[in-house]
Order: structure tokens, then sequence, then C-alpha cells
């Protein structure tokens, strides 16, 4: 479901259309043939996302690699983009949670000491939120993911392949809404943005 979702669950239904910005930063470590070596990324980005049932929403964007380094080198301003599906699998009542499970596939690129970077990722993700007062929604979730990086003429991964994850939704007035979200371990990421659904 992911933050948008959540937002129209606290005010009981939203508009098929979802459309967002957001910003984050992420660190992490890669394995590039044994070698570990941190990556550190900044983000921004915009999202549209079409409800094609009361269940299943198809999400894509893109964005910019603002800033961060691999390693001792520093990155290029870059590109992303992501498309994903998420299926909307309990609802909620009482203190049950709504469960959402989420697929999404992404690839970035930019350059690093004088060497094109490339990262391909796909990721599952699965989140339980508790909508609250027809306002906001505390939200807990786990990911698996997984996929090369290419560097130069090197390839790596990423040491861990797993991120928990939390975080709060905020349904606001016209149909707007707004999230934070935090990763503490593993692939530690913090993000917030805003949207608007029609």
């Amino acid at each position: 479901m992911g933050p948008t979702g959540l937002a129209s669950e606290c005010r009981g239904g939203g508009g098929k259309l979802h459309v967002g910005a957001s910003a984050g930063a992420m660190d992490t470590t890669l394995v590039f043939g044994g070698a570990l070596v941190p990556l550190a990324e900044q983000t921004a980005g915009v999202s549209a996302s079409w409800q094609l049932s009361r269940d299943v929403t198809l999400t894509g964007g893109g964005g910019a690699l603002l800033g961060g380094a691999l390693g001792a080198d520093a990155l290029s301003p870059g590109w992303m983009g992501f498309a994903g599906v998420s299926w909307h699998v309990l609802a909620g009542a009482g203190a049950r949670p709504f469960v959402t499970v989420a697929g999404t596939v992404s690839a970035l690129g930019a350059h690093a000491g004088g060497d094109a970077l490339t990262s391909l990722d796909a990721k599952l993700t699965g989140t339980a939120a508790w909508p609250l007062a027809g306002r906001f929604a505390p939200y807990v979730g786990a990911a698996l993911f997984g996929g090369p990086v290419f560097h130069g003429a090197s390839t790596g991964t990423d040491l861990r392949h797993f991120q928990v994850l939390g975080g709060i939704a905020l349904a606001l007035p016209a149909g707007f809404d707004a999230f934070v979200e935090v990763s503490p371990v593993a692939e530690r990421a913090v993000s917030a943005g805003v949207g608007w659904s029609y």
C-alpha cells in the first residue's frame, strides 16, 4: 500500500490517481569481488499511482540522484526510475492492521571516480498499518531486495538484502497527504514526501 494508500485509508478512500514528490537519503554496503565498499545516496523524485481496483495499485516514477559517495569517490548527479504494483491483502478492523504486499523494480545511473555507476534492483515489501482517527497511520514493514551494481568493469551487489522500516502517513485536507519513513538497520534510509489524490 505504501504511504499513498495509507493516507487514503485514513480518510476512508481517495481518488484513483495519486501524484507525489519525495526526497530521501540512504547508506549501505556493497560487495565488489570480496571488497566491502560503502555507498551513500541522496535522491529526489516524483511518482504517479493508479488504483486499478480496491486492492491493486500500479506505481511509477523517476527523479534525480543529487549526490553521495561510493567509497572515497563522490557520486555525480544522476538519474533514477522505478515501477511497481501493490496488493492490499488484508483489510484492517479494530486492532487488526491493513496489510499490503508490493513488488518494485528500479534503476539508477551516475558516475563515480570517472566510471559509470549503474544499479538495478528488485524489491518485495510487506507493510502493516493502523489508520487512526481518520487522520494518520503509523506503519511497519520489511523488505527483501537484490540486484547487480555495475561500476566500470566491476560488478557488485548489496552486502545485506533486507530492510526493516517504519513510518507514519498523514491525511491532509483537499486530498493532500504526507509521510515520513525510516529504515534504521541493514540498508539504512530516511525519506519524506507529499502527495495529492483525485
